[in-house]
């Protein structure tokens, strides 16, 4: 599969999507069910870093996208885009006109190190 999941730490605050190569739309759905299943596995929230650095083009309809956005489990945090090439980050900006509420968690940064320090900013925040 082109969208690798996993737990970025051992404390399970953190799922690391590594998007490698062209994925398309029902990979992205794929994933998503994989993710809420490890989200439900869990009381506290659950932040996303999903790395698209060795992403290719994705294809498929992504407004349907939105509505799978719009019914995530409860303790979903952060949502942050790392590499996100122009196609990406402009579909962030259509969904966030369609759905302001969904994407207000969603932050484009430009490395892995940007976007731990952005969760670390967040646990910060929260104490």
């Amino acid at each position: 599969m082109p969208i690798h999941i996993t737990w970025g730490n051992p404390e399970h605050t953190v799922i690391l999507q590594e998007f490698q190569g062209r994925w398309n739309i029902n990979d992205l759905h794929t994933a998503f069910d994989q993710t809420n299943e490890m989200k439900k596995s869990v009381p506290h929230t659950v932040n996303f870093i999903c790395d698209l650095r060795q992403s290719g083009m994705p294809s498929g309809n992504f407004l349907s996208v939105v509505r799978r956005l719009e019914r995530q489990p409860s303790n979903i945090g952060r949502t942050i885009m790392v590499g996100a090439n122009h196609y990406i980050k402009t579909l962030g900006e259509v969904f966030k006109t369609i759905s302001p509420s969904v994407l207000k968690t969603f932050f484009f940064v430009g490395t892995l190190e940007e976007a731990w320090a952005l969760i670390e900013a967040e646990k910060q925040d929260s104490a």
